[in-house]
C-alpha cells in the first residue's frame, strides 16, 4: 500500500458519502467538508472496512482533519504499521 492508493481510496469515501470536494484543490481542510459528528462516524467506519484497520483513539476527533494530504499520511502510517501516537 502507497500514499497513492490511500489517497485515492479516501476520496472515493468520501464521494460515496455524496461530499463534493473541488477537484482543483489537490490538498483541502477536510473538516470544512465532514461537518457534522454522523458524517465523521461514517468516514471513520468506512476507512476502518476498507483498509481493514482500527483508526487509533488519537485520531478520532474531527480537529485531526485539518489537511487532507496530511490525513492520507497518517492513514497510510496506521496501515502499515508505523504510526505513533
Amino acid at each position: 500500500m502507497d500514499y497513492g492508493a490511500v489517497r485515492k481510496t479516501l476520496l472515493n469515501i468520501i464521494d460515496e458519502m455524496g461530499i463534493v470536494v473541488d477537484d482543483d484543490n489537490n490538498d483541502f481542510i477536510l473538516n470544512e467538508y465532514i461537518t457534522d459528528s454522523l458524517s465523521f462516524i461514517s468516514f471513520i467506519i468506512e476507512i476502518e472496512n476498507q483498509f481493514n484497520i482500527e483508526v487509533p483513539v488519537e485520531l478520532l476527533l474531527i480537529s485531526k482533519m485539518n489537511s487532507f494530504n496530511a490525513y492520507c499520511d497518517t492513514i497510510l502510517s496506521v496501515v502499515v504499521g508505523t504510526f505513533e501516537e
